[in-house]
């Protein structure tokens, strides 16, 4: 029963995380979101499908590790563009 309910705390930190990331405007503020997430240990595909999604992007099936890295990697780049673009008006 224990397990049950830190699996539960665990589960709903990433779920947090993720509502966070959804909630962002902007990509540098998602960017942030994902540096805590990654204390996560209980990342799931589903978790990481759905904020590809969110910002209209794939990410190829792996390893979660793998996945969730790729992500950030999207996201930095999105960020850094965002941010050109932004002051190059």
């Amino acid at each position: 029963m224990e397990n049950e309910e830190k699996e539960g705390a665990l589960e709903k930190n990433a779920q947090y995380y993720m509502m966070e990331f959804l909630d962002e405007d902007d990509f540098a503020d998602r960017e942030e979101t994902l540096e805590h997430m990654v204390l996560c240990d209980d990342i799931t595909d589903l978790i990481i499908d759905n904020m590809a999604a969110a910002i209209d992007i794939s990410i190829d099936d792996g390893p979660i590790e793998d996945r969730f890295r790729d992500l950030v990697n999207c996201v930095r780049t999105r960020a850094k563009y965002e941010t050109s673009r932004l002051r190059g008006k």
